[in-house]
């Protein structure tokens, strides 16, 4: 997914998040994609948040098993900001408007 833009990371992530079941890949993929990380509002974010965000809050929107698992290790290597602003993304939900 690395030659992908912004939008079909995000694209990506939401998709997966709005039909509550992943492949092993795709759960790969998500893992990868956490580590893409922006401040750059320009360039590396879509509504305020980078796809490092999305794809940390996309497993947790998932939910349960290894995705879960994932998820808190993830979550607890981040700063108190980060933690805060992913947060934030997770309680929007953004996925069921997707």
């Amino acid at each position: 997914m690395k030659n992908k833009g912004l939008l079909q990371k995000i694209d990506f992530l939401l998709s997966v998040a709005q039909k509550q079941e992943y492949s092993d890949k795709e759960l790969s993929q998500i893992v990868e994609l956490s580590k893409e990380h922006s401040d750059h509002m320009i360039l590396g974010r879509f509504m305020g948040y980078s796809v490092s965000d999305y794809a940390i809050a996309t497993l947790k929107w998932l939910g349960y098993g290894e995705a879960i698992d994932k998820f808190n290790t993830l979550y607890n290597t981040l700063s108190q900001t980060r933690k805060q602003d992913i947060t934030r993304l997770i309680d929007k939900k953004v996925y069921l408007q997707y």
